[in-house]
């Protein structure tokens, strides 16, 4: 079963390059999270969020997989697109 839950909240300026992301998802005891952004695999994660650093104006577009302890991964969650605002010229 796919990890439930799984969101964003709105993406945050942190100076002239970067935006914090920050992605969360109910977690269950006994599975890590494995965080795509389309195929690529972003990380593996024990908790129930993560915040990623991005750079402005990209375009991303997250899915959540559950993990047990034997390696095997469940079905992705439906995608999150995210957009990275535009941040402020110096």
């Amino acid at each position: 079963m796919a990890p439930l839950g799984f969101r964003v909240a709105q993406p945050t300026v942190v100076n002239t390059y970067d935006a914090d992301v920050p992605l969360s998802w109910t977690a269950l005891p006994g599975l890590a999270y494995r965080l795509y952004d389309g195929a690529t695999v972003v990380g593996t994660y024990p908790g129930n969020a993560v915040t990623l650093r991005t750079r402005g104006a990209e375009r991303h577009q997250y899915r959540l997989t559950a993990v047990n302890a034997n390696g095997d991964e469940s079905p992705p969650t439906a995608p999150v697109d995210v957009i990275t605002p535009f941040l402020v010229a110096p």
